[in-house]
């Protein structure tokens, strides 16, 4: 069990170490903050001289800047990487075009977040042997006290220039009061090889409290081609009693089996919400097994690569064909755990039990989107589900 190994000088070096190296990524992610805003300032004050020199850009109008910009939306990262006043020049003309959009979320849900910030966001993508970038417009707004135990969809309709079809994308979020919560990650290695970096997911409905932050992504360009600004509608968000569902999907003790026999559509419900919110690996075990008492010793392992920041509380052993770990950790020490995007495939902030996190909501039917940090607090609970081939 994680919570009984003992300190040796070995393991006291390691603590130390690990504490060095989060301290590390910190700083240099605080630098290179600080790089962007000196950028910032230095085109500020040599705004003049870059209009004198960079004409061309400077004096077109910000319609003629945003066609441009749509015509080469695949080289996006190219053309903000020009000067800094492209840079710049090409973000204020994005931030002006969403700011209608912004505009409308912030009204249609006024009484039930707070709009905080928006920002741009490009990387890579790969579909099969297809690669390109994404660039999408992240949102960032906070849930307000009503939302407490509710079930919030939030949903937009768009249009893209290559079909005239209505497209819808939705998100959903399980508000609960403050507090500690617990989160689940599931990494399967079981299908991976060397070549391949296998990345961690977490519940497609994931549990927000009350006062911390969530992010979205409104994707702008992706390998299908660009999506009409002017398309953009904002549908009234669909608000649930999270307990009420809870109660509603949890029939087996009240009906027979025969009940779901001969109603399908309810089947259906209790498993599309216990596989929103429920691991798949947790779905299909009936038991888990403590070390000592799993069979295949051989596969046996404790994951215990976290400390200060991670406490390992627990490691069970279920499968057969396929061996299935799952480990319980408690969030002890605010810093970024380092090595995690490494060993879990996810990197991992924990923060003070007063601090702001911000939860990623990812389009719903996607086990992955942006791939964004898990942001913790101090007494949160981690379980981290590991999958490895026979």
């Amino acid at each position: 069990m994680g919570g009984g190994h003992s300190l040796t000088p070995e393991s006291l070096e390691v603590l130390a170490l690990n504490e060095e190296k989060s301290h590390t990524i910190a700083e240099l992610r605080d630098r290179k903050k600080n790089i962007y805003v000196k950028m910032l300032k230095r085109v500020l004050q040599e705004s003049d001289k870059a209009k004198k020199s960079e004409v061309n850009l400077w004096m077109m109008p910000d319609s003629a800047v945003l066609t441009i910009v749509m015509f080469l939306a695949g080289e996006y990262k190219i053309l903000i990487s020009v000067s800094p006043y492209w840079y710049f020049k090409i973000k204020e003309v994005l931030d002006a075009t969403f700011s209608s959009i912004e505009s409308h979320f912030a009204l249609t849900h006024s009484h039930l977040f707070i709009f905080k910030r928006s920002f741009l966001y490009s990387g890579k993508i790969a579909v099969s042997s297809k690669h390109g970038i994404r660039v999408d417009r992240i949102m960032v707004a906070e849930p307000l006290p009503i939302l407490a135990n509710h079930t919030v969809k939030l949903r937009y309709t768009y249009r893209t220039y290559t079909s005239h079809q209505n497209y819808k994308a939705e998100f959903k979020l399980d508000c609960i009061p403050k507090g500690n919560k617990a989160v689940w990650l599931h990494r399967d290695e079981s299908r991976g090889n060397e070549d391949t970096k296998i990345y961690a997911y977490s519940q497609q409905i994931p549990l927000v409290c009350v006062g911390d932050n969530i992010e979205f992504a409104i994707n702008w360009y992706n390998l299908q081609g660009l999506l009409r600004f002017e398309t953009i509608q904002w549908q009234p968000p669909l608000i649930q009693d999270t307990r009420a569902i809870k109660k509603s999907h949890n029939l087996a003790p009240e009906y027979p089996p025969s009940y779901f026999e001969e109603n399908e559509g309810i089947s259906k419900k209790m498993y599309l919400y216990n596989v929103n919110r429920v691991c798949d690996v947790e779905l299909g075990q009936t038991e888990w097994y403590d070390s000592k008492y799993y069979f295949k010793t051989e596969n046996i392992y404790f994951y215990d690569h976290f400390l200060p920041f991670l406490r390992l509380i627990k490691s069970q052993f279920t499968g057969v064909d396929v061996n299935v770990s799952k480990h319980t950790y408690r969030a002890e020490k605010e810093g970024i755990v380092p090595n995690s995007m490494d060993l879990i495939g996810i990197g991992i902030e924990i923060h003070n039990k007063n601090g702001e996190i911000t939860n990623e909501l990812k389009r719903m039917g996607l086990l992955y989107d942006r791939h964004c940090s898990l942001h913790l607090k101090i007494g949160d609970t981690l379980v981290l589900y590991i999958s490895k081939g026979g």
